[in-house]
């Protein structure tokens, strides 16, 4: 409901927080108990149900009023007792919503209010008051008078996921409007349409996979119209949902592979590189090697083409097994894959021989540093 969705928007605002607590109260304890001020304070239309209750100076909550219990429910809203986000929050606010007063005038420069503090102060004429119907305004086609051409009036812009510059198209500089809203050097932040239109794959987040998700679809490497949110696209290795790989990446697999942090699904399919089914240490050594520049990708695809010197047993370590893989190989007693042959052959020769078994245990002890899985030991 209006109420919900409110809290929702509140929540995904940065500076801005955090939890909300409901009572009913009676048409005379409402404003004593809020210590409301209709003069100070800004009262905005949901919908037919609810009303907001907003201060000229967002410095520390805001009310949600249900009209439709026989005695008013208040829904409090704390904001940041800081102030950072909160003039933003108040102007977006009034733009995102259906109807607004301020002072007992109606915002939009259509004055029909002016008894409007006197009459919300008693149960009979808030009934009045709901009955006025909203004035819908479209801030892509207002005039500078607040007036409209018939033109301007049936112009209509899509709604398309990624469009968060709200011009008919998703190209490129959404993707860099995204990311500067990320970093927080897109000033005047979102408002909720933005947001919204924003979360491009549906997780609930604007995060740089939103912004690389829109890239991709530039370019056609995947297929995508803005109409419905992309929810089935894996970018491979982009464990922190950045759109990029990058040591985030390497640090965050880590420390789920360690027990330390749980990674939803969306990071754990990301977090399968090579797409095997399973995420290991192998998955975290070849995120390793994409972040130095040791295997080429594309984050649409697996990462299918890559050698882990040493690693024979595919275990994501070097360790005295892996020189016995490579023996029992010699012996005739194991057969090894693609895979672990590739892996085997530490010093890319072409063969895998008892040279190889010999430089896997002698680095296993420390003596050729600064080479295996990468760097092949000559």
């Amino acid at each position: 409901d209006g109420t919900m969705n409110y809290v929702k928007y509140i929540n995904r605002n940065r500076g801005i927080s955090v939890f909300y607590e409901k009572k009913p109260y009676t048409v005379k304890e409402q404003y004593k108990y809020l210590n409301i001020n209709l003069n100070e304070w800004v009262i905005l239309n949901i919908n037919d149900k609810y009303k907001i209750c907003v201060p000229d100076s967002l410095n520390s909550w805001v009310v949600v009023i249900d009209l439709t219990k026989d005695n008013f429910t208040f829904y409090k809203l704390y904001i940041n007792p800081t102030g950072d986000g909160n003039d933003y929050f108040l102007r977006t606010a009034l733009k995102g919503l259906t109807d607004g007063f301020e002072n007992g005038k109606k915002i939009n420069g259509i004055i029909d209010k002016d008894k409007l503090n006197t009459e919300y102060k008693d149960s009979d004429s808030q009934k009045d008051s709901e009955n006025d119907k909203p004035i819908e305004t479209n801030d892509n086609t207002k005039t500078s008078d607040n007036t409209q051409t018939n033109e301007e009036k049936t112009k209509v812009i899509p709604r398309l996921y990624g469009d968060v510059n709200r011009d008919g198209i998703v190209n490129t500089r959404d993707a860099g409007i995204i990311r500067q809203f990320i970093s927080g050097q897109y000033g005047k932040g979102f408002d909720p349409i933005q947001y919204e239109l924003a979360d491009v794959n549906g997780d609930g987040e604007i995060t740089g996979l939103d912004a690389t998700l829109i890239q991709y679809s530039v370019i056609k490497a995947i297929d995508f119209d803005g109409k419905r949110q992309i929810k089935n696209v894996v970018l491979y290795g982009d464990v922190s949902k950045s759109g990029r790989i990058e040591q985030a990446d390497y640090d965050i697999l880590n420390s789920y592979l360690e027990g330390n942090m749980d990674l939803d699904n969306i990071q754990k399919s990301s977090a399968d590189v090579n797409d095997d089914g399973k995420v290991n240490r192998v998955d975290l050594l070849v995120i390793e090697g994409m972040i130095k520049g040791y295997f080429s990708y594309e984050m649409i695809n697996p990462v299918l083409n890559y050698t882990l010197l040493g690693d024979v047993n595919g275990d994501g370590y070097i360790r005295s097994n892996d020189a016995t893989y490579v023996g029992q190989y010699l012996e005739k007693s194991r057969i090894l894959d693609p895979q672990q042959m590739k892996n085997a052959d530490v010093n890319a020769d072409g063969k895998v021989d008892a040279v190889d078994r010999k430089l896997i245990q002698e680095f296993v002890v420390r003596m050729h540093d600064d080479t295996l899985p990468f760097i092949p030991i000559k």
